[in-house]
């Protein structure tokens, strides 16, 4: 476990880099830091220039062209309505930011790295070029837009919205769809990785599946409570969902739930597939982090944080999970900690299972313990 201790106030963002060596966070504290992915040597770089809250930050996909240089950048978005750029060296690029009106809700890269996409409170967003030359402005919506996203071809542009609308656009402005089957506001929407499904997460306890070469709308219900987050798997076979009824839930994109991750005593704020498609991630508002299998069998309790999670990432290389909290840090959790923690767990419970069966021959003896073993043998 790798804490990163720095920020004064609520970490709301973080990522890893393409190539898993770098993390970067991004806090109420006005500013964003980098940090090495190494428990040796995780040297901060603190990159100063916002004045206010930082809500959101990313990596370019692709070394890119700037109007400075060429090389990886790193973008940030916060409540002082810019989205300002750095290079890999923290060092800010000159007179290069988006600046808006309004406070930024969303803003994303381009496959390319060649565009940007940034929504702010009101009803409309921007598509910038990365001279950060606004292209176009897209106004069709009727209240704040929550949520924007490229397509993975980068063709098209998905935008949620208050005014319970998902909205399909091409990058020349001309609306290609739009979806109203949502009874409230649209938080957010993701692409599936092959580009043809979109899934919505919304304030009436639903997840909505999209097909975009059909008229064909699933609606996921299950969860009792608000879905705070949606993923797709790799493979784009499966969804999983986050939601303040303290579950997550596995589903295939047909809308059948095929497990319910229980485990977490308050909302799930954050969740996410491993690169390989083969494990799930969770962050809740109980400060744990949880790992789960496809079976919905947790495998580890990753507990450090003393606040709640506002955000879990996998590493691309998918050997490291970064976890964000409002206790103001990050913690890198490798899988060499996690392995040892799931082998401690599994001799844990092959203890308590076997004391357990001795105790029910002899209940008058350490009924305590009983209890002490009660969560690790189910």
């Amino acid at each position: 476990m790798l804490s990163l201790i720095g920020h004064y106030d609520i970490v709301t963002s973080v990522v890893f880099d393409p190539d898993s060596t770098t993390i970067i966070s991004a806090s109420w504290d006005n500013t964003v830091r980098l940090w090495e992915n190494n428990p040796l040597d995780n040297k901060l770089q603190t990159l100063t220039g916002h004045k206010r809250r930082v809500t959101s930050v990313q990596f370019s996909p692709v070394n890119i062209t700037t109007p400075q240089r060429f090389g990886s950048v790193i973008a940030s978005a916060g409540y002082d309505n810019t989205v300002r750029f750095w290079n890999r060296l923290g060092e800010p690029l000159p007179l290069s930011f988006i600046r808006d009106d309004h406070p930024i809700t969303s803003f994303g890269f381009s496959p390319d790295g060649k565009k940007i996409v940034s929504a702010t409170w009101l009803p409309s967003f921007h598509l910038w070029d990365i001279s950060f030359k606004r292209i176009k402005t897209f106004i069709e919506h009727e209240k704040t837009v929550n949520s924007v996203t490229f397509s993975p071809d980068g063709k098209t542009i998905a935008s949620a919205s208050d005014d319970n609308t998902v909205k399909i656009w091409s990058l020349e402005g001309k609306l290609l769809r739009n979806f109203t089957q949502h009874n409230s506001a649209f938080k957010s929407v993701t692409f599936s990785p092959d580009g043809t499904k979109i899934a919505s997460a919304s304030d009436d306890n639903t997840v909505k599946i999209f097909s975009l070469q059909e008229k064909e709308v699933k609606t996921i219900r299950g969860h009792k409570s608000r879905v705070t987050s949606v993923s797709f798997s790799p493979d784009g076979t499966k969804i999983v969902t986050g939601s303040d009824d303290s579950t997550a839930k596995l589903w295939n994109t047909q809308g059948k739930e095929l497990k319910t991750l229980t485990g977490h005593y308050s909302a799930v704020s954050s969740v996410g597939f491993s690169p390989d498609g083969t494990k799930i991630v969770t962050g809740s508002y109980d400060k744990t982090v949880k790992l789960w299998n496809l079976k919905s069998k947790e495998l580890a309790t990753l507990k450090g944080h003393n606040g709640a999670i506002t955000s879990v990432a996998f590493s691309s290389d998918g050997r490291s999970i970064a976890s964000a909290s409002d206790d103001e840090t990050v913690i890198v959790w490798n899988f060499s900690e996690l392995n040892e923690l799931v082998d401690s767990n599994k001799l844990m419970q092959r203890g308590c299972k076997w004391l357990n069966d001795y105790l029910v021959n002899h209940p008058k003896e350490q009924e305590a313990l009983i209890k002490l073993c009660k969560n690790n043998t189910n």
